[in-house]
């Protein structure tokens, strides 16, 4: 190999090492290996870019905007609020009824009530008709609506005994105005093992149908607590 020869291939593997650092193509000899099938490349052997095809696709150099929410059709909105508030309210207030129509609605005391519907006389009258001739105990007395309920624990639950109990009781619905009150007796029994007992709720009731129907539910209440 002539001196020329040598300095040429020398500066060749130096121009190969330069383009290999620039490129990441490795460069063996004088000939470059073929460049991968996706068609990317590097750059071209004179410096400049190659060309672009008429149908390469310019990408975008700026974020696209945000795209637009549709508008609110306010009235649209506020109408169908409305629409569910009047279904709310229409459900709400069938629902009410039907609680009344089990419960009743809450009686509130008259302003100038009798003094004998007062829980001072009611209670003074059990205790005269019932508890002292030994026909039961008065177990409790409810006066927080108009009128008041009573739940009495029966002495003798037999036929007998229930008879004088409702003679004792008509006796004390004397002292009531007569053809204007009804004498309301529930009755249930619980047991225990040996230790039966049974219970009667007991209310006198202007006869109102309002007022018959909240004092039934009432007493009801009073003689669940005993019937557990």
């Amino acid at each position: 190999m002539t001196k020329t020869s040598v300095i040429s291939f020398l500066l060749g593997v130096a121009v190969a090492a330069v383009f290999y650092e620039a490129t990441g193509i490795r460069v063996l000899g004088d000939r470059a290996p073929q460049l991968a099938s996706s068609g990317a490349t590097s750059g071209s052997p004179s410096g400049n870019p190659p060309p672009r095809s008429a149908s390469a696709k310019v990408m975008p150099t700026s974020a696209p905007a945000a795209p637009r929410l549709p508008e609110t059709d306010d009235s649209g909105h506020a109408a169908k609020l409305q629409a569910d508030l009047s279904e709310a309210q229409m459900r709400a207030s069938f629902a009410e009824q039907q609680l009344e129509a089990v419960e009743g609605r809450a009686i509130p005391w008259p302003q100038n009530v009798a003094p004998v519907f007062k829980r001072e006389s009611v209670e003074k009258q059990l205790r005269e008709f019932v508890v002292e001739r030994g026909l039961g105990k008065l177990k409790s007395i409810n006066c927080a609506e108009y009128p008041c309920v009573e739940v009495l624990q029966v002495t003798d639950a037999s036929p007998e005994g229930a008879r004088a109990l409702h003679a004792a009781l008509n006796d004390m619905v004397k002292h009531y105005y007569q053809g204007k009150v009804v004498l309301s007796v529930l009755n249930t029994r619980t047991e225990s093992g040996s230790n039966a007992a049974n219970y009667a709720g007991i209310s006198v009731v202007p006869n109102d149908a309002d007022t018959k129907s909240r004092a039934r539910y009432r007493t009801r209440l009073g003689l669940e607590e005993y019937a557990q």
